[in-house]
């Protein structure tokens, strides 16, 4: 016969149902939607859109592999009198191609940023206007500041050239200030999303980073404003099959706020994020961390809302 009291035996019987019965649930209730990407896993490839007035507006934005160009349209080559370091091994490119149609509205822009996948920070970047006026921008990461080459038709007949063939060229460095408080990496806004997917938000203090706009950082401060109940409808593409997802979500709302942080003498420029310049809001999915929506005011066009069209996950 057992020399244990009844109560002590109540007590190891409890704590041996606890140990069997509570990572049983808690392995069904941590079991990810296979229709989702996993959170942390982030994106690949996001396709938004938006209609304003009689304008159709589009931005896509891609993940892919760092190719330096020796004429520089994408990752300026290293050994260039207007190239960049070289790329560190696993430096990737993320692509923005931002577009808008209309009657008298034909616009294409395009955006190669080289980070650094660990922190996101900055490496590289190269602007360029593909329809309208043409320009290519090249932009040099340096550790007080980033260079920048611009290029353009010097005149008429050289617009149907390629860029290297371009005879206008001009070349600026924009210092970092001295004090660099919140900035311990710089990163692109281009970048942001990304950062969503692969960082969570502390909740009291928000995410705050500093990022490189045209000519001049900017210290970034994202904060959740709750949530909103939200019914997307976008293609979800993994694992070379693509899926249609509506189902309404409870969306995490997180507002930006944006600080100018010039170099001495230099005047402040607007924040822009996706053309988006003021009260910008993005909506995360719950649970894949995707963003559903990025909405905020740009330009001539006002409010635009940016949603979720299709995402490529895999």
């Amino acid at each position: 016969m057992s020399s244990l009291s009844p109560c002590v035996r109540l007590v190891r019987a409890l704590v041996l149902l606890v140990a069997l019965v509570l990572p049983a649930f808690a392995g069904r209730a941590a079991e990810p939607d296979p229709a989702l990407a996993p959170p942390g896993h982030g994106w690949h490839e996001l396709t938004f859109t938006a209609t304003r007035f009689t304008a159709a507006l589009t931005v896509r934005l891609l993940i892919e592999p760092v190719v330096a160009d020796a004429e520089g349209a994408n990752r300026p080559a290293a050994g260039r009198a207007d190239g960049c370091a070289e790329p560190v091994a696993d430096e990737q490119q993320l692509t923005v191609v931002l577009s808008s149609r209309g009657p008298g509205l034909n616009n294409r822009y395009e955006e190669r940023v080289c980070f650094a996948p660990a922190d996101t920070s900055l490496r590289a970047r190269v602007r360029r206007n593909l329809e309208g006026d043409p320009w290519l921008k090249r932009y040099c990461r340096e550790e007080a500041g980033v260079r920048r080459f611009r290029i353009e038709p010097a005149e008429a007949g050289e617009e149907g050239l390629a860029p290297a063939a371009w005879t206008e060229r001009e070349t600026s460095f924009y210092p970092f200030p001295a004090e660099l408080a919140g900035c311990a990496e710089v990163s692109d806004p281009a970048l942001i999303l990304l950062l969503l997917a692969r960082r969570a938000v502390p909740p009291e203090q928000g995410l705050v980073l500093c990022v490189f706009g045209r000519q001049h950082l900017h210290r970034l401060t994202l904060r959740s404003v709750g949530t909103e109940s939200l019914q997307p409808n976008y293609t979800q593409l993994a694992a070379g099959r693509g899926q249609t997802v509506t189902e309404q979500v409870d969306a995490e709302v997180y507002a930006l706020a944006s600080e100018p942080l010039p170099a001495p003498g230099q005047a402040a420029e607007p924040f822009s994020l996706l053309g988006l310049r003021r009260d910008i809001r993005i909506h995360l999915h719950p649970q894949s961390r995707l963003p559903l929506r990025v909405s905020g005011t740009a330009g001539l066009f006002g409010t635009v809302t940016l949603n979720l069209e299709q995402a490529r996950v895999d």
